[in-house]
């Protein structure tokens, strides 16, 4: 998370950490069942990249997806730090994820990224993926970035996704 002091109490305080969105929205054995046979394949889309596609019929209203958020960025580090800044922490943040891939891999302008040229371009890998594949949304009132990886391989692909209603 890339937020104020102030803003990372309160979303402390508020035990927004803890959330497991999988709780909210399934029992363990739908998941399960979700993780283990998605109703979804990723592939390329031709002059898209990679994408959802429905692999089955897809009822109405139906989750087809649940993920955490990887990323967030509150909006006002832009008025605050300049895009130097920006990029570092972005950068130190991703580093510091369980799966580092999962955020970077989601830009196929940058899959031929060399770690050489990392240190002389700190963070734009990040800072573009981001901007790219973040979605707009608010936590404890702040305007916020919020990049989920799994999410944003679809997002790329929603005019190609078909929601099939039985």
């Amino acid at each position: 998370m890339i937020v104020s002091p102030k803003t990372a109490a309160h979303i402390a305080k508020q035990a927004f950490l803890d959330h497991n969105p999988i709780d909210s929205f399934l029992t363990n054995q739908q998941a399960e069942d979700l993780l283990s046979n998605p109703p979804y394949e990723v592939r390329e889309i031709e002059g898209k990249g990679m994408g959802a596609v429905a692999a089955r019929k897809i009822k109405k209203f139906e989750t087809i997806m649940v993920d955490q958020a990887s990323l967030v960025q509150d909006l006002e580090a832009e008025k605050v730090f300049s895009k130097r800044e920006q990029r570092k922490m972005l950068a130190m943040a991703v580093k510091q994820l369980r799966r580092p891939e999962a955020v970077r891999k989601l830009s196929a302008n940058h899959a031929d990224h060399d770690e050489d040229s990392a240190n002389a371009l700190e963070g734009r890998l990040e800072a573009d993926i981001i901007r790219t594949n973040a979605f707009g949304s608010e936590i404890v009132g702040r305007k916020v970035r919020t990049l989920f990886p799994l999410i944003s391989v679809s997002r790329i692909a929603v005019s190609k996704f078909e929601a099939v209603q039985d």
